[in-house]
């Protein structure tokens, strides 16, 4: 039923009107021939933020008959926002001083500037200036790749373990006397393989009124309902739309025997379902890992509902370790596009802390 068919950091170091294309800054003679410098710690930051050092050498012992020396630093984003956390004031007796600052998120294509200014007193005025000026890199345009009936986001590999997200079932919009159908999920396998293990929520119209129910599903494996997805009984497990649901697929390992494990539950409704399904053979590869809003391939209709836009949250999976987000793994976006105007694309990446959510934009029924 349901099958398939960073750019690098550039780190500039500014002093005064000079700009030099290196990590390391050489200032100019202080009095008595003296120099100091700065050193920034790496030259690229992920889309994901991270934390930059930096390490500031300056002369030690009196300059111009002042003896104390400190150092007061802060970043700001040259694109207008908001000032990020730096350290400062910090005592440079000893000639050198580390000085660090965490630069946030940014999953735009486009890649974010911050400057630092850096200041050293010997006494009561900044006798040292000097500026760093740090690209933070965004996340470029991932390749799409057009396909009959998924849209989302897939993570390839070897060897998952597990894979799981959240989401709020989208309320379907249907025509009068209209039948289309439309499926929200996450799971393994189906990118460039024969077999699909996955659960989630149907969201389909039958001659114009909505329906709404979870299944679970081992495609390809014939022991399990013929290969086809298992819908769950609507009077023990209801789904409405709005409801706030968490799915999650997990293949066999050392502590569940030849089992695969599929968990599903629903906030709203206050209910979860869990089960487990002897492993097919040969076994699923586990070569992929998805999250997707798909048009389901099935005898009644082949229109896709109109969903509006489908979200995932926290969609994760691992490789036996902690869960990940979808972008530490390899990854790309699918579109449904069966042959002709794109039907569904997902959006982008997005999250104040990981980039794990994203949307799906329906675009029309085919």
């Amino acid at each position: 039923m349901r099958r398939l068919p960073h750019p690098l950091v550039c780190v500039c170091c500014v002093l005064g009107a000079g700009v030099l294309a290196a990590a390391v800054v050489a200032a100019p003679a202080l009095a008595g021939g003296k120099r100091y410098s700065l050193t920034v710690s790496t030259h690229v930051l992920p889309a994901a933020g991270g934390t930059i050092q930096v390490v500031a050498d300056v002369p030690v012992g009196r300059v111009a008959g002042r003896p104390d020396c400190y150092l007061w630093w802060t970043s700001r984003a040259i694109d207008g926002g908001a000032d990020q956390d730096a350290s400062g004031p910090i005592d440079c007796h000893n000639g050198s001083a580390v000085m660090t600052a965490t630069l946030p998120p940014n999953f735009a294509v486009k890649a974010r500037k911050f400057r630092i200014v850096f200041a050293a007193w010997y006494g009561d005025r900044p006798d040292i200036r000097g500026h760093l000026t740090v690209l933070e890199r965004g996340r470029p345009p991932l390749p799409t790749t057009p396909v009959r009936n998924w849209a989302g986001y897939v993570a390839i590999g070897q060897g998952f373990e597990d894979v799981g997200g959240d989401f709020d079932v989208a309320a379907v919009n249907c025509a009068p006397a209209a039948t289309t159908v439309s499926s929200q999920w996450v799971g393994f396998d189906g990118y460039d393989d024969k077999t699909v293990e996955q659960d989630g929520v149907e969201m389909d119209c039958v001659n114009g009124a909505p329906r709404y129910y979870a299944w679970y599903e081992m495609f390809g494996d014939p022991a399990l309902n013929g290969g086809y997805a298992v819908a769950l009984p609507t009077s023990s497990y209801p789904v409405a739309p709005g409801d706030a649901m968490g799915v999650g697929v997990s293949p066999p390992d050392r502590f569940d025997g030849y089992v695969w494990s599929f968990v599903i539950y629903d906030d709203n409704a206050n209910w979860t379902f869990v089960t487990k399904v002897p492993a097919p053979d040969p076994p699923p590869e586990v070569s992929s890992a998805e999250w997707i809003v798909e048009l389901p391939t099935t005898s009644t209709s082949s229109l896709l509902s109109d969903f509006g836009t489908a979200a995932f949250t926290d969609a994760n999976a691992d490789t036996g370790g902690p869960s990940e987000p979808i972008s530490i793994f390899a990854h790309r976006t699918m579109e449904i596009d069966p042959t002709g105007p794109v039907l569904a694309a997902p959006g982008r990446l997005t999250n104040t802390t990981k980039d794990s959510s994203f949307t799906v934009a329906w675009q029309g029924s085919g």
